[in-house]
């Protein structure tokens, strides 16, 4: 599993609706390794939100932190980009 974390000033409803990682994700949703962990409305800097998804006990296989205003654009993103990446560089 591949857990996507980011952060946003947006509410939830705005964040899937406008952003250019929300609408990305939801095009990508088919991909059921692909696991969104988003901080809505946050008041937090990123240290603090993408730390504690690092420290959280329950974490995925991998993580991966983007920015809401990333356009997310390849539907094979898990295969071709991250999973592809990780193996080469291990």
């Amino acid at each position: 599993m591949i857990e996507i974390i980011s952060a946003t000033r947006l509410s939830e409803e705005e964040f899937w609706k406008s952003s250019a990682l929300g609408i990305s994700l939801r095009r990508l949703a088919r991909d059921r390794r692909l696991v969104p962990h988003v901080a809505f409305a946050n008041q937090r800097g990123l240290p603090e939100v993408f730390n504690a998804r690092i420290q959280a006990a329950e974490g995925h296989d991998h993580l991966l932190f983007i920015h809401d205003d990333v356009w997310l654009d390849d539907f094979f993103l898990a295969d071709r980009r991250v999973l592809d990446a990780l193996a080469q560089y291990r």
